[in-house]
Formats: structure tokens, sequence, C-alpha cells
């Protein structure tokens, strides 16, 4: 929780410093000041000339400026929601495996999870909260089946792989977004955010990979995981762009495929064991908590990716990862080596690394609006 609160902290202190008035921004060829009369002096590198500016260019600027801040705040909320919601349902998972209730029917817990969801938001739309919206069936089809393989095949491949070689496929999510990325819509990340993304994974890598051993079997499941995981995400992304829905309209719909299709996995891997399960008070009360940290899950997820892009929620998974090993570190007192604390100074540096380029690209954004709406006040004047 200190890592949380410090990489909170840190991206809260570049917004200010990276997001802030159009007079405080370094000069490249040319600059615009303002004055309280209206008018605005360009000066650069020759001469300086003045451009009549009416305050309705500068108070545009402005809330651009405000609202880039305070979506920057939003952004860091929603995360923390997320990763304080991904710890509790780990968390309630795990106790229901154990002893005294042994439920480790996982297909189940997922339906569990998926019907809370679906329920829940349904709820909210009753409530008004959000307005329904439908969306062809086809997009709904293809993303709750990407969501529940990417969820089978990444289980499938901690079961035949050993946990160091599961971490190791997890963590190269990040690499295959960015390649399904470049390959069906053409994105390309600028180079400083590629190196940022290669010293996050590294530093992960370093940070949890232990023994690594794997089959060709595992393998095989833990690469189609890693894909059909970064598929899900990149389709979340671009349904939501695209048809112009938020998250709890996507998810109104959708959560109830993915439920669907966890059922029939449900029915295939549980229904023996199931059948013959002793259900005790704590166990459905374990299960239903969990379906109540799920629905947190899936809707700070929808809004991360939304708001932000996959690329930026793989980061932000990496951030919860690193926040649970340094909180049974510190609290729990589990074993950490100076290699590991090494892989940890490298992703953090990583994490900060990004968080900079990306206000840094939002700044720029600013700064070509800025200048685009000066040229046509000139152009008008």
């Amino acid at each position: 929780f200190f890592f949380v609160h410090a990489a909170l902290a840190v991206s809260c202190w570049m917004t200010q410093r990276c997001v802030s008035p159009p007079h405080s921004f370094p000069p490249s060829h040319e600059t615009l000041s303002f004055t309280p009369q209206g008018s605005a002096t360009r000066s650069g590198s020759r001469t300086a000339v003045e451009m009549p500016v009416g305050p309705k260019l500068e108070s545009k600027i402005e809330a651009a400026i405000s609202n880039a801040r305070r979506n920057n705040i939003i952004n860091a909320i929603i995360m923390l929601a997320n990763m304080v919601s991904v710890v509790g349902c780990v968390v309630l998972i795990k106790a229901v495996y154990q002893a005294p209730y042994n439920f480790t029917y996982a297909n189940t817990i997922l339906t569990v999870h998926f019907l809370t969801t679906a329920s829940l938001v349904n709820l909210a739309a009753l409530c008004g909260f959000h307005t329904p919206k439908r969306l062809p069936l086809m997009q709904y089809v293809m993303l709750s089946v990407a969501q529940v393989g990417s969820v089978a095949l990444v289980n499938l491949s901690l079961l035949y792989n050993s946990v160091g070689m599961y971490q190791v496929l997890k963590f190269c999510n990040i690499p295959v977004i960015c390649l399904v990325e470049f390959v069906f819509l053409r994105t390309v990340y600028s180079l400083e955010t590629y190196l940022a993304l290669v010293g996050i994974v590294i530093g992960v890598c370093m940070t949890t990979a232990t023994e690594i051993k794997f089959s060709g079997l595992g393998l095989g499941f833990g690469l189609a995981g890693t894909v059909a995981t970064a598929a899900y995400q990149v389709l979340n992304k671009n349904i939501q762009k695209d048809f112009e829905v938020n998250a709890m309209q996507l998810l109104q719909y959708e959560s109830w495929f993915t439920a669907f299709w966890s059922f029939l996995l449900a029915l295939v891997a549980d229904d023996s064991g199931l059948s013959h399960y002793e259900w005790t008070g704590g166990a459905v009360a374990l299960i239903g908590l969990g379906g109540l940290c799920a629905f947190g899950v899936n809707v700070t997820c929808y809004l991360v990716i939304g708001r932000t892009s996959p690329v930026t929620y793989g980061v932000t998974g990496h951030i919860k990862t690193l926040a649970i090993l340094l909180f049974g570190y510190m609290v729990l007192h589990q074993p950490f080596s100076p290699y590991n604390l090494c892989g940890v100074v490298i992703a953090f540096s990583g994490m900060v690394y990004y968080s900079y380029i990306k206000l840094k690209e939002q700044k720029e954004q600013i700064q070509a609006a800025e200048a685009s709406d000066s040229k046509t006040d000139k152009a008008a004047t």
C-alpha cells in the first residue's frame, strides 16, 4: 500500500509539473503569452508580433488544462479502486479454496462473479445511474468469448507450467497488446514508451519469476492465454470507442454472455464434484462477497481501459503485483532477495517514466490545440 501511495503521489506531482498553464510551457520555436487586455504576444527567435486574442481562446485553453488535471485524478482513483477490488477478490477466493471450505470449483466461482456483475449493473440502470445502450450481437459474443477464453487458458497455463513460467507468460501481456494493436490497428507508440514498457516487464519478471519449468502443452496454453487476454483488452477499448459506450453500458449486456460461457465451462469441468459438495453458510458468504469484489474489478477494469488504453491497464496490473509482493515482504515477512529488490526498482522506474511520457504527450496535445486555435484566430483577424 505504501508503494501504491508513492506511485500515486509521483503521478499527481508530475501532473502538476507537466500539465501547467500555457504561459509556463518551455519555448520551442515560438511561444504565446496572454495579456489582461485580451491580446497575445507571439515571440520567436527573430521578431515579436502582437496578435489580438479574445478571452474566448484563453478560456478554452484553461478549460482544457482543468479537464486534463481532473481526468488524471479520476483515472488515479479508478486505478486504486481496481487494485483494492482485485486484492479483495483474490483474498476471498483463496479463503474459500482452503479448509474448512475446500471449494475448488473455479469456473463456478467465475460464473457467480459475472452473474453478480450483470445483476448489479442492470440494477444500476434501473436506478438511473446510466442509460442502457444495445450493440450488435456479434460484439458481445466476440468480447465475452475472448474474456472467458483468456481466463480459462491462463488457468490451464498455471496447471501445466511452474509458477515462474506462468508469471513470465502473464507479464508478456503488454508486449503482445502492442503487437496486436500494431497488426490490427496500426497503432505505433513512441520509442520512449516502448523503453518504459520494457523496463516494467523486465523489472516485474525479476521480482516475481522463480523456477521456470514448462511443458509443450503448458507453453501452448500460456501463449494462447496471453494472446486471448490482449485481444480481449484491445477489443474492449475498440468497442467502447467505436460505439461510444461507457463501461456500465457495455457491461450491462456483455456480462450476461460472459456468465453464460462460464456456466458452460462449469458444467464440463465442475459438475461431477460440485453435485457432492456440502454447502455451508461460510462458503456461501465468501463466494457472495467475492462476487461483490468481482463487480468492482469488472467495472474499474472497463473504466480504465475505456478512459486510457489496454497498455495503461497492463501497467496498472503490474503495479498491483508489486504492491502485493511488497505488502507480503513488509507485513508478512516473506523472503525478498536483493535480486528481487533490484527488480522492484527497475519496474518502479519504468512505471514512473511511463507516467511521465503519458503526461508529456498530454501536454503536447494541449499545445497543439493551442497552436491550432491561435492560427484560426489569427486568420479570422
